[in-house]
């Protein structure tokens, strides 16, 4: 079933989560899956680290340093350049309960581990 899916770092849309989710892990080593299994993230903070990053995408900061910049050209190019695909496990993020609406309405991203629950 094709459910549109946004990337969490750049523009690139796919089909589905899954693709979405192995675009992430060969475009910028981002692998969320590996990530929710290491850190033992339930569902809520699943939905927390992708909103997290959503969040801070559309307001050209970078997820895990918290610089901000002009442009999404800038900060996708500093992501890239010093390897921020990812979060930090110590980040305040994790305690914001308003993390858990989604950024972007029915989010395939996050449905997509809803089984989870």
């Amino acid at each position: 079933m094709e459910e549109k899916t946004k990337c969490l770092f750049c523009a690139s849309e796919h089909k589905t989560p899954q693709e979405c989710i192995e675009h992430m892990k060969q475009h910028g080593g981002f692998d969320l899956q590996q990530l929710k299994e290491q850190w033992k993230l339930d569902f809520y903070d699943t939905v927390k680290c992708i909103n997290h990053i959503r969040s801070c995408i559309s307001r050209n900061i970078c997820p895990n340093c918290n610089t901000t910049f002009n442009t999404a050209e800038e900060n996708l190019a500093h992501i890239e350049r010093d390897n921020h695909y990812s979060v930090r496990k110590d980040a305040a993020f994790w305690k914001n309960a308003q993390l858990l609406i989604p950024v972007i309405d029915a989010d395939p991203l996050i449905t997509h581990f809803v089984d989870d629950v």
